[in-house]
């Protein structure tokens, strides 16, 4: 059965049995009744969640499916389980299951070491990726960094072939504690180009013909473009400020920045029918491939925050336990958005929780999780103590929103301490490794714009230095370096960039 809220009103039920067939609607669970209610009057009085998207899969069936709130509130969009949300890091599961079905063919070997496949082979840093195989990549485990290519492909998107290839000779270092398990986006991305070097083909156009079509996920897009050029219903992104009511965040994902770590769009309806075929072995995720995939293979850092910890790293999920129960799952999260999904094997159940707004999402997915699998383990859930923790959780937003307000009004009051005229600091400025970063005089202040990024600074404490937020509510400064009191170099991101052009 499936409990829908396509219009906000509570407790609709619709007969769904099975994603891949149907059945008579059984009598509405009263726990999933009660879960029903309470999602949707969590987001009717929680701020600033415009909308939450929830499933569960249990033995081969999707028994909760809904969504709640709004998925555009300029336009008074309601949330529905086909509306697609940005999944950021939830790709990686998806990529880490393609690369183990090019494993099963034999076109591209998980345990063959990087130096065996282009464009890795004739790089003049070969030596780099000698030792590093393709589980490794996919496991977090290479000891590989390269900051300036994981930003340009998440963030700037300036991007080309030259570009890749100057990157991967230039800005790759290897860590002093070796091969060790550190998560990044840097080994899907590197596994990307060895898809297309080998190939030929683009990671999305892999993903699309090893699984996407086999497993007909017709509400899933790897094109930041798709979902409004072909008709499909999208979640915007928003982000918490002010806080009562949410903007939509200024930092959008375009097509050039959908990668192979972070790069899809998805419905809750689609990811139920992805966890159903990762539960069950079928003809396309076979019983040779699912233990390949789901098996933990290495010790990985412990999410303090999160009841079902990530004590292992399989490929392309982590994996802890709750009450007991083996837990595989992934989030992603980005400006105005936050997804999780997740596996529990033995109790054949699956979790999805989909928002389009970060912080708060963050703060509620992993709960809404936590009383999905005490149902299915047959433990009270969507009880008093649920009510409690979101009472408790409610107080808490509010305090962090007053204090975000504050802060940004602070923010906001700090005076320049520029040595210049704002004129003076006009122009390009570049770093070979992380491109070009443009200022340009707006309002009385900076604007910085690095590709698809664009931000107007504000003042700092210091001689000549701005602070910017390249990511929505993350700060960060910039230091101009002046010669003859021009601005000739400016520091940002760690790195130098020259002065080019005025």
């Amino acid at each position: 059965m499936q409990f829908s809220n396509y219009a906000g009103l509570p407790g609709m039920v619709i007969a769904l049995g099975s994603l891949l067939g149907s059945c008579a609607a059984p009598e509405p669970n009263p726990v999933l009744q009660a879960a029903d209610e309470k999602l949707n009057q969590l987001v009717a009085e929680i701020n600033p969640l415009p909308s939450l998207s929830v499933a569960l899969v249990h033995e081969g069936e999707v028994v909760f499916l809904n969504a709640y709130g709004f998925a555009n509130l300029e336009d008074s969009v309601m949330a529905t389980p086909e509306t697609l949300y940005y999944l950021a890091s939830v790709t990686k599961p998806f990529m880490a299951t393609v690369a183990a079905r090019l494993d099963q063919q034999g076109r591209i070997k998980l345990e063959a070491l990087l130096s065996d496949y282009e464009p890795y082979a004739s790089l003049d840093s070969a030596h780099l990726y000698a030792e590093v195989t393709v589980e490794d990549l996919l496991t977090h485990t290479s000891g590989l960094r390269n900051d300036a290519l994981t930003f340009r492909e998440s963030g700037s998107g300036e991007k080309n072939p030259e570009v890749f290839s100057y990157l991967l000779n230039q800005g790759t270092t290897v860590a002093e504690d070796g091969k060790e398990y550190d998560y990044d986006n840097l080994g899907y991305n590197l596994y990307s180009r060895i898809l297309e070097a080998e190939l030929g083909q683009t990671w999305q156009e892999v993903l699309q013909t090893q699984l996407l079509d086999p497993l007909a996920l017709t509400q899933t897009s790897s094109s930041a473009s798709a979902p409004s050029t072909q008709g499909m219903a999208e979640a915007i992104p928003y982000i918490p400020f002010p806080v009562d009511a949410p903007s939509p965040s200024p930092l959008r994902k375009r097509d050039n920045t959908m990668h192979s770590a972070g790069g899809m769009f998805a419905s809750a309806h689609d990811l139920s029918k992805w966890l159903l075929a990762n539960l069950e072995a079928g003809d396309l995720l076979d019983e040779a491939l699912l233990p390949k995939v789901h098996t933990p293979r290495y010790p990985a850092d412990s999410n303090t925050f999160h009841k079902i910890a990530a004590d292992e790293i399989a490929l392309g999920w982590r994996v802890g336990q709750y009450e007991g129960q083996r837990v595989l799952h992934h989030s992603g999260s980005f400006a105005g958005a936050y997804a999780h999904i997740s596996l529990m094997p033995d109790q054949q159940a699956g979790v999805v929780v989909l928002t389009n707004e970060f912080f708060t999402g963050l703060k509620v997915g992993y709960p809404i999780e936590e009383q999905l699998y005490r149902y299915v383990l047959g433990l009270p859930a969507f009880d008093s103590t649920f009510d409690a923790s979101i009472a408790s959780l409610k107080k808490e937003l509010a305090e962090m929103g007053a204090g975000l307000m504050a802060q940004r009004e602070a923010i906001a009051a700090r005076p320049f301490q520029l040595s210049q005229p704002l004129e003076a600091y006009e122009g390009t400025f570049t770093n070979d490794l992380y491109g070009t970063l443009k200022v340009t005089p707006e309002d009385g202040s900076l604007r910085f714009q690095m590709g698809n990024i664009t931000t107007l600074a504000t003042g700092y404490p210091h001689d000549d230095v701005v602070r910017v937020e390249l990511t929505p509510l993350s700060g960060e400064l910039i230091q101009f370096q002046l010669e003859n009191d021009q601005p000739q170099r400016l520091r940002a991101k760690g790195v130098w960039f020259e002065k080019t052009s005025s």
